[in-house]
């Protein structure tokens, strides 16, 4: 038998913040891995990912900065887990086998218990 415990988050103002700020750099992390392995001539992999947003994303966008690694790293996580259920569904030949798609700003949260509904 499996027991849930449900938790009303209250954040201050602060921890609304920056739960805030970590939705939206998982989001644009995954949306700029999602479009750079888009193009002609770049191949998924979960291993050029990391050290792509390293060298490039990381410099580019310094922002990133702000919110702790681990956020930036589950939009990896994620983008791998969604190819991953592409890849199969392309072999097992499925009718429309859903690439990976853009996030948009309420698709997505930095941790399983914080929302967005509940940090603002």
């Amino acid at each position: 038998m499996l027991i849930a415990n449900k938790i009303e988050l209250r954040p201050t103002p602060e921890q609304a913040d920056y739960l805030n700020r970590a939705c939206g750099a998982r989001r644009h992390c995954y949306n700029q891995l999602l479009h750079y392995f888009s193009q002609d001539g770049v191949k998924w992999s979960k291993a050029a990912a990391y050290p792509y947003y390293i060298q490039v994303l990381r410099v580019q966008f310094s922002w990133y900065a702000e919110v702790s690694s681990r956020v930036t790293r589950n939009a990896i996580d994620d983008l791998d887990n969604a190819f991953k259920h592409f890849f199969r569904r392309v072999k097992a030949k499925a009718k429309k086998p859903g690439y990976p798609r853009f996030k948009k700003k309420t698709s997505m949260t930095p941790l399983p218990c914080a929302s967005q509904a509940s940090a603002t």
